[in-house]
């Protein structure tokens, strides 16, 4: 039987910042961590998601369509979500990786 394989990626503050990848430069891992090393966030989850939906409360559908739009754009660049987020997507990604060269092995 297959060993069950799990993977985590942290999108921090909220999962919009990883959609805005590409869209907007100056949301980052480093700007977050620059900002909590500085006590000035450089934006907030509400920020994020009035960037993404033009809200900061979408209702579900809104949420729906805008993340699968910006997911379809985000996929086809995951080299810039990487560097933009490495510790919270790049290491997700690394471990997917390595499924796939096991796989093929």
């Amino acid at each position: 039987m297959p060993r069950l394989k799990t993977a985590i990626g942290l999108a921090v503050p909220a999962i919009e910042a990883w959609l805005l990848c590409g869209v907007n430069l100056h949301v980052s891992e480093a700007a977050w961590i620059t900002g909590l090393e500085s006590g000035r966030l450089p934006y907030s989850t509400k920020d994020l998601k009035q960037k993404l939906y033009n809200t900061t409360r979408p209702p579900m559908q809104l949420e729906t369509e805008c993340m699968s739009r910006a997911a379809q754009r985000v996929v086809t660049n995951l080299v810039s979500l990487e560097s933009a987020f490495p510790s919270g997507f790049e290491a997700f990604a690394k471990e997917f990786r390595s499924w796939a060269a096991v796989s093929h092995a």
